[in-house]
């Protein structure tokens, strides 16, 4: 699985709310520049990251990647 990395800072504070599944993509609030950007994943990705989340958070609010 290919996780795209922006600049390493933003993946701990995805949420499964920012997935937009049926756009294959990930919003990430308050980037760089505290800006909002889209980033698109292919659909192995998607899936992976999907069943993850959905196996490690309890709440679609909360971070899938706490730890990081």
């Amino acid at each position: 699985m290919h996780v795209p990395e922006r600049d390493g800072g933003e993946l701990p504070n995805v949420r499964l709310q920012d997935i937009e599944a049926h756009n294959h993509a990930i919003n990430i609030l308050k980037a760089k520049g505290g800006k909002t950007h889209r980033v698109y994943l292919d659909s192995e990705t998607l899936q992976g990251l999907m069943e993850y989340a959905h196996g490690h958070t309890r709440d679609e609010c909360e971070p899938i990647f706490p730890s990081c």
